[in-house]
């Protein structure tokens, strides 16, 4: 029964070196799954809590996509990046609504031209 109050308190706490917008940042973590650190890097580097991030860690020399815990260890780097799929679309979708306007504008312009 000690044993396992004692593993309850005792949170180990990790430390990774978050590489983000060229600068490097030290986080030391209790986080157990991909979701916790997620959160914890980006209190830590102050992204937005809605953001879509991505992660790599480091591997002799190349980065790899992160997609679990087990694959980090102490010490590791992690690369951080920030998902622009979002904001792509609503620059797409701007941009068409704008296309869009235009022709009907045109179009407008010739039909009150073809009237005279």
């Amino acid at each position: 029964m000690l044993s396992l109050f004692y593993s309850k308190t005792n949170k180990i706490e990790s430390t990774y070196e978050i590489e983000y917008t060229n600068r490097t940042y030290r986080l030391k973590t209790t986080a157990k799954t991909l979701e916790e650190l997620r959160n914890a890097i980006k209190t830590k580097v102050e992204i937005e809590e809605s953001a879509k991030i991505g992660l790599e860690f480091k591997d002799n020399g190349k980065y790899i996509v992160l997609d679990d815990m087990e694959d980090l260890e102490e010490g590791m780097t992690i690369k951080v990046s920030i998902s622009t799929v979002s904001t792509r679309s609503q620059q797409n979708i701007k941009t068409d609504g704008t296309f869009f306007f235009f022709l009907l504008n045109l179009f407008f312009f010739f039909l009150s031209k073809k009237k005279m």
